[in-house]
């Protein structure tokens, strides 16, 4: 639920430093109001004056408004906890991206109020029931949304047109690619939040990787439950029964690369007899890596094949008709949604392509 609240929201202060990147010690620099008196605020036994509130509303660079919200915080989700490369980041990194995603969430339970968006495609399954397989869970998903055999031409799209919410968001931090959700407390479609400034072959494994963690991990947890994602997102992307190898060259892998919009490690990777499906032997696959490597390719993969970063269309598209449908104005997307206006740019307007937008309704 995201509702008003009572101006000293004890929580909202804390979502609204820590999205900030901010300690209390430097908050309390920022508005010369004690750490000890910040403390207490954010603890909720204290309520703020109004002077207080509007200077930490300015320091923070959020509308008096957002500290009036009632809404619920939510912990990252397990797949979220576990990721191994999410494990290195800092402690601050991730409780600034803790405190964005929730006020995305928000936000986004807001906008949809008004906006009816495509139907909910996107299953959850106990992969016990599939004997454990997440890549006859990829088969059955491709299959579902009738996706034609090959390569998935547009991974985005696809997802979008099942339902889900893809969100363009930077970490600021190399070691998280993508997060995915699916707030059943707040009756949203299952949001993909991506770094759009990777590589496109990359953007496109960690967003089929998180497609998995939705399918797969809502409420079935395992500790090899990253390397299911991953398997997931292989046979999704890359279906066993469809490669095909004509030589097991770095030029023949590069040509791949092109057809099938992932990475050429990842096509090794899986045509390997380690992690893939065996299609080279373990002596080629090694032969392989040492070209890559020789080639500099482990680090940077030729130019010339790299993969067009997939845009999303659905979540500007929500923000363009409120803007088109509804006649909001800037000013009114920043008072719907408790957001000054540099943020509003950033993560709603700036999104906003006339001509990628797909066609959606108004609710009634």
């Amino acid at each position: 639920m995201v509702s008003d609240g009572p101006v000293s929201n004890a929580e909202m202060f804390v979502i609204a430093r820590e999205s900030r990147g901010l300690t209390m010690a430097e908050l309390a620099e920022l508005t010369s109001i004690h750490k000890t008196t910040i403390s207490r605020i954010e603890a909720g036994i204290r309520a703020p004056s109004e002077e207080q509130v509007s200077c930490i509303a300015r320091a923070l660079d959020y509308p008096k408004e957002f500290f009036s919200q009632s809404a619920q915080i939510r912990g990252f989700e397990p797949t979220q906890l576990f990721h191994r490369k999410r494990r290195a980041a800092s402690a601050k990194v991730l409780a600034k991206i803790h405190a964005q995603v929730n006020i995305i969430r928000w936000n986004v339970a807001r906008l949809l109020r008004a906006v009816e968006v495509p139907e909910l495609r996107i299953p959850r399954v106990d992969i016990e029931e599939f004997k454990g397989s997440p890549e006859d869970i990829a088969r059955v998903v491709r299959a579902s949304w009738g996706l034609p055999r090959g390569p998935v031409r547009n991974l985005t799209r696809a997802i979008e047109a099942a339902g889900g919410l893809v969100i363009p968001f930077s970490f600021g931090t190399e070691h998280i690619d993508a997060i995915s959700m699916w707030p059943d407390d707040l009756k949203l479609p299952p949001l993909f939040l991506v770094d759009l400034s990777m590589p496109g072959d990359r953007l496109r494994f960690s967003l089929c990787h998180e497609l998995g963690h939705i399918i797969m991990h809502r409420s079935y947890l395992e500790p090899d439950m990253e390397d299911q994602a991953n398997e997931f997102a292989a046979e999704f992307l890359i279906p066993r029964e469809d490669i095909v190898l004509d030589d097991y060259s770095v030029a023949s892998f590069a040509a791949l690369k092109q057809y099938w919009r992932v990475s050429m490690a990842a096509l090794i990777m899986r045509a390997g007899p380690t992690r893939g499906i065996g299609l080279v032997s373990k002596k080629d696959e090694t032969n392989l890596w040492k070209r890559m490597s020789a080639a500099g390719y482990r680090k940077r993969e030729p130019r010339e094949v790299d993969v067009l970063v997939e845009r999303p269309t659905l979540y500007p598209g929500i923000v363009g008709l409120y803007q088109k449908e509804l006649r909001y104005t800037a000013d009114d997307l920043s008072a719907l949604l408790r957001l000054n206006r540099n943020d509003l740019d950033q993560l709603y307007l700036s999104q906003v392509r006339d001509e990628r937008l797909p066609h959606l309704r108004v609710v009634n």
